[in-house]
């Protein structure tokens, strides 16, 4: 699951309107020091430059969770994924005097990786003033989670919006990439987030379920009467079932 969700109005004047949270799990070297602490310290006096930053650290093992992060965009999804519509990156978003401009995080965030401790983005939510947007990572030996993949989805999304938030009764609040059919766990069949402990899809039944193409194929949709639905994106069409997290399947299937 993604670690924050939070609603919030803010008001600055940086040079991008965006906040960005962070929860980094830095290697723990001694009680009183962690490996790659100073080169972190940088990174984030970096992106100060651009953006408001909320930095939080704890300590992890090794291949832990690693590098949590939610930016946070001061208007809505829909308004986002219009200029993304009409050609531009969705890391360079302008809209008239507003700046939402995501290069500078991503300039950043590659130097940093290139020093030797640093930890690689796992999970990154985009949280807009109307909706969040959560985009997990799914594949086996390599977490990160792929920028060129981002682009893929939000140029994705830009296409479909309009078909996932139809209702102005009940308003599409959240989106969490991807989610999976699985046909093993029980006598029917369950949609939900992979498991960030004891996967039985990967471990059991198929190998390659977890990749790329995965991010195109099912997304688990929240709306405002908290009721969820899956959309198959193959098939550009909402399923009316239901999508479980993964501390909601570990709590009825006990996995």
């Amino acid at each position: 699951m993604i670690w924050f969700y939070t609603v919030v109005v803010y008001n600055f004047t940086m040079k991008n309107e965006i906040a960005i949270k962070v929860h980094y799990r830095i290697l723990g070297k001694s009680d009183s020091e962690n490996y790659g602490e100073d080169e972190l310290d940088k990174f984030q006096q970096r992106i100060q430059n651009e953006y408001l930053v909320i930095m939080k650290k704890s300590i992890a093992e090794r291949g832990g969770g690693n590098f949590l992060i939610e930016f946070l965009l001061g208007l809505t999804l829909k308004d986002y994924l219009m200029v993304i519509a009409g050609g531009v990156g969705w890391d360079l978003v302008k809209i008239g005097t507003k700046k939402f401009l995501l290069q500078p995080f991503i300039k950043q965030y590659r130097k940093f990786r290139e020093t030797e401790y640093s930890q690689e983005i796992r999970d990154i939510a985009f949280t807009f003033s109307d909706t969040k947007l959560n985009i997990l990572s799914i594949i086996p030996k390599q977490p990160e989670v792929n920028f060129v993949t981002i682009a893929r989805i939000f140029q994705s999304l830009a296409k479909v919006y309009n078909q996932l938030d139809s209702d102005p009764n009940n308003k599409l609040i959240e989106i969490s990439i991807p989610i999976f059919r699985d046909d093993f766990t029980s006598d029917k069949v369950i949609y939900r987030e992979k498991l960030e402990v004891d996967e039985p899809l990967h471990f059991e039944h198929n190998q390659n379920i977890f990749n790329e193409h995965s991010y195109l194929k099912y997304w688990g949709l929240t709306f405002s009467n908290f009721t969820r639905k899956v959309f198959d994106f193959e098939a550009q069409s909402i399923i009316n079932e239901t999508w479980l997290t993964d501390s909601d399947f570990t709590r009825t299937y006990g996995i």
